[in-house]
């Protein structure tokens, strides 16, 4: 009995001793990385020279991570791809719908030069060339810019024309060019009315001295001008008309009436009257 007993314990310790020296064997360390290892062809890559001496599990580690990161790039199409692929290509940039870039005018200033519907038009351009909601933005605020910097030369170029033509007008009429600017302006206003008047302000078409030069001889030639200087107008004969003329005399403070010193102001003065005689006569 004993040596059967002692037999199966040595056979049992044989076995727990097999088992043990498997474990160990089991729970070693991790070899470490060796460029010689590999094929001649691709031991002198860059890529495996970082791993030299670290554990083997770092370089399968990488080759995961950068099997992922291929996996999920986004190709760009070649030359001879279908229009589906560039599709597909665009889908993973650009927005579902071109609306979505939520592109803005930053300055209310250029709303004049960029309405929605251009805003629109240029939304729709980069959605179907693909663009990403950032290149757009980018794009966009950089024409803001470019057309900011057009828009800010084109009105100082104009302010200095116009102020260049008005002292030219001005240096032609001398000191008629008060009682000229006033009848050029009467004309306008009685042949085309205030919305004339407000074209020609708009436009600076009274900086043109063609144009100045045309009105004043219109009002000239209808004898408008009386009613600049003072002179008696004879043409004034009903009461609605003389009531009118004396109204318009009174509201227009540059006129020869209000100034003493002006060369027309007693013929003025004389006109007025007469017109308010015409005003007040007794009605037949």
């Amino acid at each position: 009995m004993s040596d059967v007993a002692g037999n199966q314990g040595q056979e049992g310790g044989q076995t727990g001793g097999s088992q043990g020296s498997e474990s160990q064997q089991g729970q070693g360390q991790i070899p470490a990385f060796s460029v010689a290892t590999l094929p001649k062809d691709m031991a002198t890559e860059p890529f495996f020279k970082g791993f030299e001496g670290k554990p083997v599990t770092e370089v399968y580690k990488s080759a995961l991570e950068a099997h992922k990161m291929v996996g999920g790039s986004v190709r760009i199409p070649g030359e001879k791809s279908e229009q589906k692929d560039w599709d597909s290509f665009y889908g993973k940039l650009r927005p579902e719908t071109s609306d979505k870039y939520g592109l803005a005018v930053k300055d209310d200033k250029l709303k004049q030069y960029l309405p929605d519907d251009k805003v629109k038009a240029l939304s729709d351009l980069v959605w179907s060339a693909g663009l990403h909601p950032k290149q757009a933005q980018a794009i966009f605020a950089g024409y803001q810019d470019i057309l900011a910097a057009d828009v800010k030369n084109y009105e100082q170029t104009v302010q200095t024309t116009t102020a260049e033509r008005d002292k030219a007008i001005r240096d032609a009429y001398g000191d008629q060019y008060q009682s000229a600017a006033i009848l050029a302006n009467r004309v306008a206003k009685r042949f085309g009315g205030d919305a004339l008047v407000k074209a020609i302000h708009d436009y600076q078409l009274n900086s043109d001295k063609t144009f100045f030069d045309t009105f004043v001889s219109i009002g000239k030639a209808i004898h408008e001008d009386s009613w600049v200087t003072g002179e008696s107008n004879a043409r004034f004969t009903t009461r609605e008309q003389a009531k009118t003329q004396v109204d318009e005399i009174l509201a227009n403070k540059q006129h020869a009436y209000h100034d003493s010193a002006h060369p027309q102001h007693a013929a003025a003065c004389s006109m007025v009257n007469e017109l308010r005689k015409i005003v007040y006569a007794p009605k037949e």
